[in-house]
């Protein structure tokens, strides 16, 4: 198939380059320099794109909307590119069927967000470093994909958001730390996801900040295949509680109003480890949760009927507010069991 190679792409009304049905036409859009587009720098459309299509070692920067847009169902291999400085985005995936492989991206310094899935679409993104743009990610209105061993720091609004309804991604073995002005991270407006084995450290609000209760939508947080890889394994596979520490009430991933916190480190944030708030349903199993300055973990104005709250099995240890706060509302719906909760230093 055809190469597009060593280019310089520039100050294009439309997209700088658009790749769409390139099942027998461009197979590899590589070192090119992408800039000051009006458009999106790269955008890879339709299905097709899954066959072997790769966006490799590109430096795409200052477009007016993302710098790689994917959408209609395309699913190429994006590696190994510098993207920053965008008026938007860094990576945008949209639209059910869309999925692709994002791996070791450079993506900073986007005036909106540095990735954003949304509408279905169900990337996998794995050893990208995604840092000091607006929101490092954004998973929104239905955004499913799977984030595996990514680097998120320097956020300003947030390092990670993720709300809407039947939005539910997976994030697994993630470092998430330094947000500047806002939580780790942000889950609100009906929000879910699986949160595993990430840490989630030195963010200037709370660590994890749930807002809202989310609905079952019974999607799995697994990658759809696509060029340069297979589908992506159940990120809950390995959440359940043993059989000899039975949960007072229903743990799984699956039936959870809110999302699912399992094996995380969270830690030295500047207010609270996990503050859920309102509406706000989740599930804490077996976290790490140590030296933040607020509470270690705290439920506040707890809404009547919004969804179970269960801290099972967590080591909520060394920090400077009180290990467990539930401030408020309707505390019947909060469970707390099993944890080993020590040295905090209280108010």
């Amino acid at each position: 198939g055809t190469a597009l190679v060593g280019n310089s792409v520039f100050s294009n009304a439309k997209a700088g380059i658009l790749i769409e049905s390139c099942t027998q036409g461009v197979r590899e859009v590589g070192g090119n320099r992408v800039f000051k587009g009006k458009s999106y720098g790269i955008h890879v459309t339709g299905a097709s794109s899954r066959e072997g299509c790769v966006v490799r070692g590109n430096d795409i920067s200052a477009n007016s909307r993302s710098g790689v847009c994917l959408d209609s169902g395309a699913g190429p291999l994006v590696v190994g590119n510098k993207i920053h400085k965008g008026h938007r985005g860094g990576i945008f995936a949209v639209g059910g069927g869309t999925a692709g492989v994002i791996r070791g991206n450079d993506v900073y310094g986007n005036a909106r967000s540095g990735v954003e899935v949304k509408g279905k679409a169900c990337p996998s993104l794995t050893g990208n470093t995604v840092h000091d743009n607006r929101t490092n990610v954004i998973v929104s209105d239905g955004g499913l994909g799977v984030f595996e061993d990514n680097e998120v720091k320097g956020g300003h609004r947030a390092n990670v958001e993720v709300t809407g309804a039947h939005s539910h991604p997976s994030f697994n073995r993630n470092q998430i730390s330094g947000c500047r002005e806002g939580p780790g991270v942000l889950v609100g407006d009906d929000g879910r996801g699986v949160f595993d084995g990430n840490g989630v450290f030195d963010n200037c609000k709370d660590g994890f900040e749930i807002r809202s209760a989310g609905t079952s939508t019974g999607e799995k947080p697994v990658a759809a295949a696509a060029a340069g890889g297979g589908g992506g394994e159940d990120a809950s596979s390995n959440n359940t509680a043993s059989a000899d520490k039975k949960c007072t009430v229903d743990c799984s991933p699956d039936t959870c109003r809110g999302p699912y916190l399992a094996g995380n480190s969270v830690d030295d944030n500047r207010q609270c480890g996990v503050r859920l708030v309102g509406a706000a349903a989740a599930v804490l199993l077996k976290n790490e949760i140590f030296g933040n300055s607020g509470a270690g973990f705290e439920v506040s104005n707890k809404e009547a009927g919004s969804g179970h709250v269960l801290l099972r099995e967590n080591h909520v240890f060394d920090g400077k507010g009180e290990g467990v706060a539930l401030v408020g509302g309707d505390c019947s719906q909060v469970t707390v069991e099993k944890n080993d909760i020590e040295k905090n230093s209280g108010p």
